[in-house]
């Protein structure tokens, strides 16, 4: 397979990664709307780690550190060490810290004799690994001036007589290695342990990588090269970043350079990094080669170029190329924010003072017509809203209220359209985050918002549009944030009447409106809060079977707090429709919530009115929810289930209940279940498609149940056996067979 098949094949597989991770968020997104937690509820993934090498091992592996490097299996031997060793490191040096700073706290009179050998002791470890990577770090410094060609002689047992002996073709021996995929794993392994132990060989190796970057022109845009200049900037030091700055530097003389390092996929990649770790100065040259102007540019510029002599020289130079060719037009910068690499470069400059230059260049209608244009202002909006947030001066707020009026008058009376568009809206939510940072000036621009947004009617509109329910909810999360109450309660009147009121409860997007503006209940002079109270209460019965109901009722709950929640978990538990409750889909989610939040002495009425009940519900498919709450606070419900551990078992979806009821129980019953219900049923237990995944779960969870297991496979190899051929059995051996502490992590 060549290359070019190799980049396809790795580029396809990266597309098909984003596109599930995309839609995994969006599922999480949408259960989170909805209140659904699946966080937990699954069997931990058995995963059979690769053992460390032996001692001789390693140093064979350093003996041929050239040729191991580049082969799959020991360059995954390699790394996993230098990993190993550069977590043990670390852990070191946490545990030695709390050390310091006792003993300078309260320095003892006594003879330290015996401390001192245990620190010695304990600085072996640390010391045997810095070793190891010293000498790795050894091994790869003289591959630098190593002919790849001799060194492939050498290995085959060839003589030199018919290599070609010239210089300008000879690649050398760490040049192969930084263009092998298993070769780049281990340079940047290599870095990124010798920075987390502090080596002194890390920036010696940093200057060896680097100066073969500098020799080959091809290797910065190298498929596989270009993640180890990556890991340059993320490992090594101020003067390997500016180094890697320099080089490409030399690469952007002219526009066109510009561009073909910002839309190569390789290149960018690094200049993603140099302005994550190496901002400022990466800043400058972007604004110098994009003809932006500011500020900051140019004193950083200035500060980079009094360090380093050389540098300044080529700056320079850059500067009078780029200068006596075109200024960068805006049609060229629009290119580079919707290219599909060069938009992620752009991006990440919008977190330096280069984004309000930027959005002066680029016109908002242009960026409007394309997806990636519409998250380029998204995100602009958004940062420029944390960063006044999170520093809170006037001229912050000052550049706020500028920034909101300057978006506002050139987006004219498009708002209304915007926010129900489904990639606009983001910039309409954006731009609604940037009302609490602005003080005095946020009520004023709040009611020329609502005035662009259409009013109370185009307001109203938006609640029930699938896309413009969540301009809704930015603005009333916005308006909750502003010091004055009369703000939200203008907004909240304008979205709630009593004529609509009761369609929202039950529709799908305004129900989302209604759960929002809940926190008004508790305001006695809220008029939207007391109209809401009211209907909930009055509707409660139907609300809680419906899908939408349900959560209305949950938020209003949460606002009550635990008092009015009591009463009304109180009402429940001396009526008849708790039990169906219970196993409603929905209904189920409102008996949850009041499990939580009631006061005690209502938690034991509620557990009472279902104590009969306890064995059907836990075999339900949403009734076992609430058997988990109540066996965290009743005994008797505890003494019932366990009861019946084995018949439970064997049901589908019981092993979340059976957790818990261990979890909860003392170590003396807990030892009782262990040796009279579970060991003594082991093979039935693994062998079964249901009470499997509840043995399984159990040992993740449960050390004591994980050792008798352990003890039990040791001392009969026979029982070992048939579970390890059982289909369902198979998992609890490994499990089993997992060191511990992969198992408690």
């Amino acid at each position: 397979m060549g290359k070019k098949a190799e980049f396809a094949r790795s580029r396809f597989k990266e597309v098909r990664q984003k596109r599930e991770e995309r839609m995994q968020r969006s599922r999480t997104e949408r259960d989170r709307r909805h209140g659904i937690d699946k966080s937990d509820r699954k069997i931990d993934k058995v995963v059979v780690q690769r053992p460390l090498p032996t001692k001789a091992q390693q140093e064979l592996l350093l003996a041929q550190f050239a040729q191991a490097s580049r082969l799959v299996a020991p360059s995954t031997d390699m790394c996993i060490l230098m990993r190993h060793y550069a977590n043990v490191s670390e852990e070191t040096e946490q545990k030695s810290e709390p050390t310091k700073v006792v003993t300078t706290s309260a320095p003892s009179t006594k003879p330290t004799t015996r401390k001192r050998k245990r620190a010695e002791e304990d600085e072996e470890a640390p010391a045997a690994d810095a070793a190891f990577l010293d000498t790795a770090a050894d091994a790869l410094l003289q591959t630098q001036n190593t002919p790849a060609v001799i060194e492939e002689a050498a290995v085959s047992g060839k003589d030199g007589e018919n290599t070609v002996d010239d210089d300008e073709d000879t690649m050398t021996v760490l040049q192969d290695i930084l263009q092998d995929d298993s070769g780049r794993r281990v340079v940047a392994t290599l870095l990124a342990s010798l920075n987390a132990v502090h080596s002194s060989k890390c920036e010696a190796v940093a200057k060896a990588v680097l100066e073969q970057f500098e020799e080959n022109e091809h290797l910065p845009q190298h498929h596989v090269a270009c993640r180890v200049m990556s890991a340059l900037v993320q490992f090594g030091s101020d003067r390997t970043r500016q180094g890697v700055l320099n080089l490409l530097r030399q690469r952007s003389t002219t526009i066109e350079g510009v561009e073909r390092l910002l839309s190569d996929r390789h290149t960018a990649g690094t200049i993603e990094q140099l302005l994550k770790n190496y901002t400022r100065p990466t800043a400058a040259w972007l604004c110098e080669v994009l003809s932006l102007s500011t500020p900051d540019a140019s004193s950083s510029a200035a500060e980079a170029g009094s360090k380093k002599k050389k540098g300044a020289k080529q700056r320079d130079a850059a500067t009078e190329e780029t200068a006596s060719g075109e200024r960068i037009t805006t049609e060229k910068l629009m290119e580079l924010v919707n290219g599909p690499v060069s938009s992620q470069v752009l991006l990440q400059l919008l977190h330096t003072d280069a984004s309000r230059e930027l959005l002066k260049r680029l016109p908002i209608a242009e960026l409007l017509r394309s997806k990636r244009g519409t998250v380029f202002l998204t995100q602009l909006l958004t940062l420029t809203a944390s960063v006044a947030s999170s520093e809170g001066d006037e001229g912050r707020e000052a550049e706020a209220v500028a920034l909101f009026s300057d978006v506002l008058e050139r987006l004219g009376n498009n708002l209304g359209e915007m926010a129900i568009d489904k990639r606009a809206n983001f910039v309409v939510q954006a731009l609604i985050q940037l009302l609490p940072v602005m003080g005095p000036q946020s009520t004023k621009q709040l009611e020329r918002l609502e005035r662009e947004l259409g009013g109370a009617a185009g307001i109203s509109a938006l609640v029930t549009h699938g896309n413009g329910v969540h301009v809704i909810l930015s603005l009333i999360d916005a308006v909750l944030k502003l010091p004055s109450e009369s703000p939200v309660e203008g907004l909240a009147e304008k979205i709630v009447t009593r004529h609509n009121i009761m369609d929202l409860l039950y529709h799908k997007h305004g129900s989302l409106v209604v759960r929002r503006l809940m926190p008004l209940i508790s305001r006695k002079a809220s008029k939207v809060g007391r109209l809401l109270q009211g209907m909930v209460e009055q509707n409660f019965s139907n609300l809680v079977y419906t899908e939408a109901g349900n959560l209305v009722v949950t938020t209003y709950l949460t606002a009550l707090g635990k008092s009015g929640a009591s009463l009304l978990a109180q009402k429940l538990a001396g009526g008849d429709d708790l039990l169906s409750m219970c196993r409603s889909p929905y209904a189920s989610h409102v008996v949850f919530t009041l499990f939580e939040l009631v006061d005690p002495t209502t938690h034991t009425l509620l557990c009472n009115a279902l104590k009969a009940h306890v064995l059907s519900l836990s075999t339900h498919v949403n009734g076992r929810f609430i058997v988990e709450k109540m066996i965290a606070a009743s005994r008797d419900v505890r003494e019932t289930v366990s009861r019946q551990f084995l018949s439970l078992a064997q049901e589908r979806g019981t092993q979340h209940v059976l957790c818990t009821l261990l979890a909860r129980m003392d170590a003396r019953g807990k030892q009782a279940c262990v040796e009279k219900t579970i060991m003594p049923n082991l093979t039935a237990l693994a062998t079964h498609q249901c009470s499997s995944i509840v043995l399984q779960k159990l040992m993740q969870a449960e050390p004591t149940v994980l050792s008798a297991v352990r003890q039990r496979l040791l001392a009969s190899p026979l029982v070992r056996s048939d579970l390890a051929q059982n289909f369902f059995g198979k998992f609890v051996v490994q499990i089993a067979q997992q060191p511990e502490e992969v198992q408690h992590q």
